[in-house]
């Protein structure tokens, strides 16, 4: 074989330097890789997250974040009453309650219409984008608090874990998000989305204390994202669409 001249090996040691380099990159970023294993969603599988850092699924912020279920005492009780009052102030063919079986299978979508007509996810495709992604990464963290502590749900025939509420996490976070959007519709956009929140307890799906945990989850989920260069940017395109149809986006 023809000997290796010096442009040849100079060539080959900056290839593999730069290799080195490459992976060391990887190394120190691949905490906020995005894939992520083990997570569907209504029958679709979810391999990956949009805006959060993966390492984070697993840190002591969420930990901290979601808090402890009550196990006895006052705090139990007080849910126990807290869901039976819920409960009674919707019965059937309530407007509550036909609002909280249509939010069953959550989407973004149940924010249509909520600051007036103009506002159709539908025909806007970078606010769309901005949420569903929001959405899903939203969905995967909550499911993943999930794993830390087991509670019996209300309803007994719900195999998996009561806390937190998914729904309440996932209101949260598009409620705060259209809020920074949307400042002049912030009252109605964040009752909208505590109201998911709300609606679990009229199904008999969640006791009050799994929604503030959802919804402590929701904030945390938001700071995380909001440090994504990814979410900025899905953020600054919809905050302009916003701005040439709804009309009132001020920004913050």
């Amino acid at each position: 074989m023809m000997a290796k001249t010096g442009l040849m090996f100079l060539a080959e040691r900056k290839h593999y330097l730069a290799v080195l380099v490459a992976l060391a990159l990887s190394a120190l970023t691949g905490c906020c890789g995005h894939r992520v294993v083990g997570f569907e969603k209504y029958g679709e599988r979810i391999s990956s997250v949009n805006y959060l850092c993966v390492r984070e699924l697993g840190s002591t912020g969420l930990t901290a974040a979601l808090g402890v279920p009550p196990e006895r005492g006052e705090d139990l009780e007080r849910d126990k009453v807290a869901l039976a009052e819920a409960q009674a102030a919707a019965p059937l063919g309530s407007t509550a309650r036909e609002q909280a079986e249509a939010e069953e299978h959550l989407t973004p979508l149940a924010f249509d219409g909520v600051i007036g007509p103009r506002f159709r996810l539908e025909v806007l495709p970078g606010t769309s984008n901005l949420l569903q992604r929001a959405f899903d990464d939203t969905w995967v963290a909550a499911h993943q608090a999930k794993k830390l502590h087991f509670r019996q749900r209300p309803d007994p025939a719900l195999k998996n874990s009561s806390f937190p509420s998914v729904h309440a996490a996932e209101g949260e976070v598009l409620g705060e998000i259209l809020a920074d959007l949307l400042p002049d519709h912030t009252k109605e956009v964040v009752q909208k989305g505590r109201a998911i929140g709300d609606h679990r307890l009229i199904l008999n799906k969640h006791y009050p204390s799994d929604v503030e945990a959802g919804r402590r989850v929701g904030v945390w989920v938001l700071q995380e994202m909001r440090r994504s260069g990814d979410f900025k940017r899905d953020f600054a395109a919809a905050a302009k669409e916003l701005h040439n149809t709804v009309g009132t986006y001020r920004g913050r």
